[in-house]
């Protein structure tokens, strides 16, 4: 099966793998049960499956949708969890096979990858 690109983020988007690197190659591991975040037109994220301790995806709060200014093909994410008052920024990348890729800013490369769900 062959998906389009998606260029919203609106909707609900489950984790479903990772890619961590912890010096060298990144590491990838499946991941089930992952976090589940719902995007909403208002600006407000919901969480199912969130742990303590998960930074942004801890509980659902505001997010905001950013163009990267050095680079305007790229975006970033910005949340706001109601449940720790931090800003916390990621960047935000849609791939061709209708997921997509919301990776915090780590020195080595680190990956989440979303899959929608229905």
């Amino acid at each position: 099966m062959v998906f389009a690109k998606r260029d919203t983020i609106l909707g609900k988007w489950q984790l479903f793998e990772t890619c961590i690197s912890p010096g060298n190659a990144c590491v990838l591991k499946k991941i089930k049960d992952g976090v589940i975040i719902e995007f909403k037109a208002n600006g407000e994220y919901l969480v199912s499956n969130g742990k303590e301790g998960d930074g942004a995806f801890e509980c659902g709060g505001k997010y905001q949708v950013i163009e990267i200014q050095t680079n305007p093909t790229q975006q970033a994410i910005e949340f706001r969890p109601s449940c720790n008052k931090a800003l916390w920024t990621h960047n935000l990348v849609f791939n061709e096979n209708n997921t997509i890729n919301i990776n915090p800013l780590c020195i080595e490369e680190c990956r989440y990858t979303y899959k929608p769900v229905d």
